[in-house]
């Protein structure tokens, strides 16, 4: 299971951890070594935490898996690049570190994109080297097309990530290509990668509705799954 998050200039609350059917009612956060709170609601908050919101439209299978939860963090890409104010990459270096001392260990910094699309990622290859090192780090490129991809790979990026959306509107929107043209491309990058020993994961954007067409039927995202299968 993997959660993309911005924490820049936001925040984020997870409160809730596998439980067992007798304790689903009582449960306990996932200890981070800090004083953590029962509820499932933000102080001063009326809106559920994510996984409480998941439980009220699936039932309990929310809550109830084992397998290992990943916080990706995007801000430094997902939140910079919807700033009007470009950060510089010395900036950015910094916040990755701030990223890094706070706990991230999976992160998302940046796109490789035309920066006539999107100038705040113009530096994606200058900010990479500056990024925090370990092992226990793993950073992963946004990439939009085969261009972007081969960028990534010159880069050292051992995971990039794909984006594919449900409708030809949004597709057009972000890529500037047709859905069956995005889902070609997403297989000529998979399968790029596969042969260079790059992992993959895509992202299927408009799930549940496009923003420009409105709701989506299940069938169309599900659809999408087998061309965007990861790659690891």
């Amino acid at each position: 299971y993997e959660i993309s998050a911005c924490l820049v200039g936001s925040e984020m609350c997870i409160r809730d951890s596998a439980a067992t059917k007798e304790n689903r009612n009582h449960q306990e956060p996932v200890s981070s070594g800090h004083p953590t709170k029962p509820p499932s609601v933000r102080p001063g908050c009326t809106k559920p935490a994510p996984m409480a919101h998941l439980r009220a439209l699936f039932g309990t299978t929310a809550s109830t898996m084992t397998d290992q939860a990943i916080i990706n963090e995007v801000g430094l890409r997902d939140g910079l690049q919807n700033q009007p104010v470009t950060v510089d990459t010395a900036t950015k270096a910094k916040l990755a570190q701030l990223l890094v001392d706070a706990g991230m260990r999976y992160l998302e910094p940046v796109s490789f994109v035309s920066p006539k699309a999107i100038p705040q990622m113009a530096d994606a290859a200058a900010l990479t080297p500056l990024l925090p090192q370990g092992d226990a780090l793993h950073y992963t490129a946004l990439v939009p097309n085969l261009k972007g991809y081969q960028l990534a790979r010159e880069a050292g990026y051992p995971t990039v990530a794909l984006v594919l959306s449900t409708t030809d509107s949004f597709n057009e929107r972000n890529l500037r290509m047709s859905l069956e043209q995005a889902a070609q491309s997403c297989e000529a990058i998979i399968a790029a990668a596969k042969a260079d020993g790059i992992a993959t994961r895509t992202y299927i954007s408009g799930a549940f509705a496009c923003p420009y067409d409105g709701p989506v039927p299940v069938t169309l995202p599900l659809s999408l799954i087998h061309i965007s299968e990861p790659t690891r």
